[in-house]
């Protein structure tokens, strides 16, 4: 009764990450350049049902976990914007940005310009070119052209730099649409980056099919409850009746 009790209990724990998992893709369905979440799930350790040090019936399936959530890198779809400092990828690739923390990336073209002239992301972080930030004249007309150019009055004044992962899996998520690298991402400049001016790329999350995969754990997560209220009872029962003299 006890382990079918840990085994429900361990299937709502489940069902929970993996809600807050699809409810972070579904949040982002909007944001530009955002690249769904995605999980993997394994088993837990199989419990040996034992009595005074022997195996009395094998063992014991205690559900599945959590085991690993990776990205979907495919693209999303390019549209225009009337923001002439967007930029969107096209393909594989990534913006290097400066934050306090060092150099992260981002597929958010979303880019504006901050006080002082400073080429900066949606979160504020800088945004670099060829020979750092990327910093324009007061009062100057600027906008970004097709291979990430930065024009300045119509003249090329720069390059975002951009930078290709050789396994992007292992870079790590690190908030505002950011990653860094955990090590081993394998990450080298493009000198010729295909970078679209005027536009931004979309999310490539489907929410249709992440609604029907909230409701498809919501239902689990409530199966796993009744369960373990269905055990709770039942168990009640047994502590309140058993050595009961009649």
């Amino acid at each position: 009764m006890l382990r079918g009790l840990y085994s429900a209990a361990a299937g709502m724990y489940t069902a929970s990450q993996l809600e807050d998992v699809v409810s972070a893709n579904l949040a982002n369905v909007d944001t530009p350049g955002y690249k769904e979440i995605m999980t993997q799930q394994g088993p837990l350790a199989r419990q040996q049902l034992t009595l005074g040090g022997v195996t009395q019936l094998g063992s014991v399936y205690q559900g599945d976990r959590l085991d690993v959530t990776l990205t979907d890198w495919s693209a999303g779809t390019p549209h225009a914007v009337a923001n002439p400092l967007a930029a969107a990828l096209v393909g594989p690739g990534f913006f290097a940005v400066q934050t306090p923390g060092g150099v992260r990336y981002t597929r958010d073209g979303d880019f504006r310009l901050a006080a002082g002239g400073q080429l900066v992301t949606a979160a504020g972080a800088a945004v670099l070119g060829r020979n750092g930030p990327v910093r324009v004249p007061a009062n100057a007309s600027v906008s970004i052209g097709d291979g990430g150019v930065v024009n300045v009055n119509g003249k090329p004044a720069d390059q975002l730099r951009v930078v290709n992962a050789a396994n992007p899996q292992l870079l790590v998520r690190d908030g505002s649409g950011l990653y860094r690298d955990g090590g081993g991402a394998g990450l080298t400049p493009v000198a010729a980056p295909a970078v679209r001016g005027g536009m931004l790329e979309s999310s490539n999350v489907d929410p249709v099919q992440q609604m029907v995969a909230l409701m498809e754990l919501e239902r689990a997560y409530e199966g796993s409850q009744r369960l373990v209220q269905s055990m709770d009872s039942t168990l009640g029962v047994a502590v309140d009746t058993v050595g009961k003299v009649s």
